[in-house]
């Protein structure tokens, strides 16, 4: 017996728009948990590694990581929730693709950049990097000098080029878009409610 179109769509799942942040979310603190770690092992002091030492850092990063990942992704969380559904099929697909590879390219930006810093000075970002922002010129001068940036950009532009094919090979934007196009708006309200209850909940 052929299916109606109507029976094909309600056979469909229902996938919320809001889902595409999950794993940009689960990236977030993937990547977080691995630089910690790097930075540890990094700083080559084995007594890092003691598990009285390692356990409460991790937990304690966890516990950020998530804090910051909540407001890493409400650029997704926004898109999802505002896209008019006339236009929500292939265009809201593409725009979170290409959305989701800025931030995860930010990301890695990051990432490599803590890497840098904790080798000038030892320590994580902190008020150091803001005279960073404040005086762009000197900084990136000192920087030119002590670092190879061609490679470095092109590395992290390789990265993301590579995540960004990977992304669009899997074909799951397309179908997320296709499966959310026609999501209610108070469904799509009442999971944002929940996404901004949770940055609330953790400052």
């Amino acid at each position: 017996m052929t299916e109606t179109p109507v029976q094909v769509q309600r056979a469909a799942p229902v996938t919320s728009r809001l889902a595409l942040a999950g794993p940009l979310f689960v990236a977030f603190v993937v990547v977080s948990a691995l630089t910690r770690l790097g930075l540890a092992a990094f700083n080559a002091d084995t007594s890092l590694f003691e598990p009285l030492r390692l356990g409460p850092a991790v937990l304690l990063g966890l516990g950020y990581d998530v804090a910051v990942a909540l407001w890493w992704c409400l650029p997704l969380v926004l898109l999802g929730w505002w896209w008019p559904a006339a236009r929500a099929r292939s265009a809201l697909g593409i725009v979170a693709l290409v959305l989701t590879a800025a931030l995860i390219g930010g990301l890695v930006f990051v990432s490599v950049a803590e890497f840098v810093f904790w080798n000038e000075f030892a320590s994580r970002f902190n008020f150091i990097a803001v005279d960073y922002l404040l005086y762009t010129r000197e900084v990136i001068g000192n920087i030119r000098e002590s670092y190879n940036l061609p490679l470095i950009f092109g590395g992290l532009a390789i990265a993301s080029a590579v995540v960004y094919w990977l992304c669009w090979r899997t074909g799951y934007p397309r179908r997320w878009a296709e499966a959310a196009a026609h999501e209610p708006f108070k469904s799509r309200l009442a999971a944002g409610g929940v996404w901004f209850a949770g940055i609330l909940a953790v400052g």
